[in-house]
């Protein structure tokens, strides 16, 4: 029913990409601030699995792992990274998957949808007022999206740029 009423969208709409970008929320995404030993990104993409594994409420073999460094700082004389880590369990994108590649569209983008918002909202700029940026939302919400996540080797994604204010 799902893929039918896209499908439908799509064709009533008139829309003619290939590519699409979506999002996930909810019980099933897990978001945490965590601060790792200094790593490079190379460092840290092939270790993720190990060092995020305290940090996730799920057995880490059923969540895609994705992370973004904020930045270093040194703690009790030890060089760190603050990172934002995400999970999100692999049934959830693998259900988005399945939905656009049925309607005939190759998924380049799942992100976090509080993630995705903040990067349309910045990519518009904060000047525009509510009534323009409902409008610039529709608008950049595929270049945003884009910027987001990128899919990296072995099932782990990296975000290239922070995508989420850092918890007060």
């Amino acid at each position: 029913a799902t893929v039918n009423r896209l499908r439908a969208l799509l064709i009533e709409k008139g829309v003619s990409v290939k590519h699409a970008a979506t999002a996930v929320s909810g019980n099933a995404v897990i978001v945490r601030y965590v601060k790792f030993p200094k790593l490079t990104k190379d460092e840290l993409r092939s270790t993720l699995t190990t060092e995020a594994e305290p940090f996730i409420p799920f057995d880490i073999n059923d969540v895609q792992l994705g992370f973004h460094i904020l930045g270093d700082l040194v703690e009790e004389g030890q060089k760190k990274m603050e990172t934002v880590l995400v999970a999100v369990k692999k049934d959830v994108i693998q259900a988005r998957v399945e939905v656009l590649e049925a309607v005939g569209l190759k998924p380049t983008v799942i992100d976090v949808d509080s993630f995705a918002l903040e990067n349309v909202y910045e990519a518009i700029g904060e000047g525009e007022g509510k009534a323009g940026w409902t409008t610039r939302c529709q608008q950049h919400a595929w270049r945003a999206g884009r910027r987001t996540v990128q899919q990296q080797p072995h099932g782990h994604t990296e975000t290239p740029r922070a995508t989420a204010a850092k918890p007060a």
